[in-house]
């Protein structure tokens, strides 16, 4: 944007405070819109992610080597009991990613790292390939959750069979005595 333009755009800013949110808003929603964003977790065993994430312990959880794949890039989510601030104008670069990275105190149970990618940030279309593709060794283990149907299993499994990924399966367990999971891993699928 030429100076002249800026400094129009700034003085219309600074007088119209309704329309200096709505600009925000709107600048927000079309980057964020657009956004192609991952959420992993370091554990396994939380009985909260099982229930909220999980269908109530019916789903699954996969691991992925953290090397690789989505995993390569992803960055540890701050918590927080503030909005973080944002860059105005917004920079071309990963920081526009900032507002993505940050949430509210409350989560920090979930440990959560994110590998995402903004379209118009990221400097070229191969880097969004790379972001979506797996390696067959990424994907290193499946765990069923303590609920899951059998049918459900058995649909994963024959993709498993019919696929590129080798990885561990395992099956969850509610604990007899303790509010945690037990994981058993199959001997063959």
């Amino acid at each position: 944007m030429p100076w002249k333009q800026a400094k129009e755009q700034a003085k219309l800013m600074m007088t119209d405070q309704n329309r200096t949110i709505e600009m925000f808003r709107r600048a927000a929603a079309t980057t964020y819109g657009r956004a192609r964003l991952c959420s992993f977790t370091t554990s396994k065993e939380n009985l909260l992610f099982w229930s909220h994430y999980g269908d109530s312990h019916q789903g699954m959880c996969l691991e992925f080597d953290s090397a690789g794949g989505p995993m390569r890039n992803a960055r540890q989510v701050k918590y927080d009991d503030y909005y973080p601030n944002v860059d105005v104008p917004q920079p071309a670069d990963e920081r526009a990613a900032k507002p993505a990275l940050v949430k509210s105190r409350n989560w920090k149970y979930e440990s959560e790292y994110r590998s995402f990618i903004i379209p118009d940030i990221t400097e070229d279309e191969s880097k969004w390939i790379r972001f979506i593709e797996l390696a067959p060794s990424s994907l290193t283990g499946i765990y069923f959750g303590a609920c899951a149907q059998d049918k459900d299993k058995d649909r994963i499994l024959d993709l498993v069979e019919r696929g590129i990924f080798d990885p561990r399966i395992y099956d969850a367990e509610l604990s007899e005595s303790t509010f945690f999971l037990k994981f058993k891993e199959r001997t063959c699928a």
